[in-house]
């Protein structure tokens, strides 16, 4: 088989290889690829370097009730160190491990965040981490029936993101605070935050008919 000499074609060529099989997705021309599971989003990254050819490799996960219109690592693992192109043999065995470590943490993820009560449990003790952090765990705590606690976090964050560029997260966070009184009232709200990230994102509606926060697991 013959293979693209150019080290960004063959990263292309084994992520492709490795990724799209289980059911990855690539952001248009880009070194960046994700898992779309609904509600969530795993995020791979073959990361560049400003000096030289090559590749680090991040692996992390987007939560998608924060409407945004790029992507981010909400939660994020440098998986592999820079490995530097040095030829095409060389560079193709290093892009290959990578793309393998790349689907091995991808299907570690679809585990770990399998269902909502673990994410909840993950991101309550983050919350002292930063805003955003305390934004994830008020959506999580939701999500989980916990709305008392919620209006709480909700809260909390709206009174310590008073600076400007927190002024949509900040309104968000005080209406759905306001909104939700009951846990299937707080999954429909959210949910609402879900679609609007996806359309935000490019990313396909969710099938009416699939559950948002337990849909089946893209075969491996």
């Amino acid at each position: 088989m013959s293979l693209p000499a150019d080290h960004n074609r063959l990263i292309a060529h084994f992520a492709r290889a490795r990724l799209a099989p289980l059911g990855c997705q690539r952001k248009g021309r880009s070194r960046l690829w994700f898992d779309d599971q609904g509600w969530w989003a795993g995020v791979v990254e073959f990361q560049p370097s400003g000096w030289s050819k090559g590749s680090y490799l991040n692996v992390g996960a987007m939560w998608l009730w924060a409407p945004v219109d790029h992507w981010v690592f909400h939660e994020f693992d440098r998986a592999e160190p820079f490995h530097e192109f040095e030829d095409e043999s060389q560079f193709s065995a290093a892009v290959a491990h990578l793309a393998d470590r790349a689907g091995t943490e991808i299907l570690a993820q679809r585990q770990r965040f399998a269902a909502l009560a673990p994410v909840a449990t993950i991101l309550e003790p983050k919350r002292a981490e930063g805003l955003w952090p305390r934004y994830h765990a008020a959506m999580a705590a939701a999500l989980t029936g916990q709305v008392a606690t919620a209006q709480e976090r909700f809260l909390e964050f709206a009174g310590l993101a008073t600076a400007a560029p927190w002024a949509d997260a900040r309104a968000r966070a005080t209406r759905l605070a306001g909104a939700m009184t009951a846990p299937e009232e707080a999954r429909q709200l959210i949910a609402q935050e879900v679609h609007e990230t996806r359309a935000k994102l490019g990313l396909a509606r969710w099938p009416a008919g699939r559950d948002l926060w337990n849909g089946a697991t893209l075969p491996a």
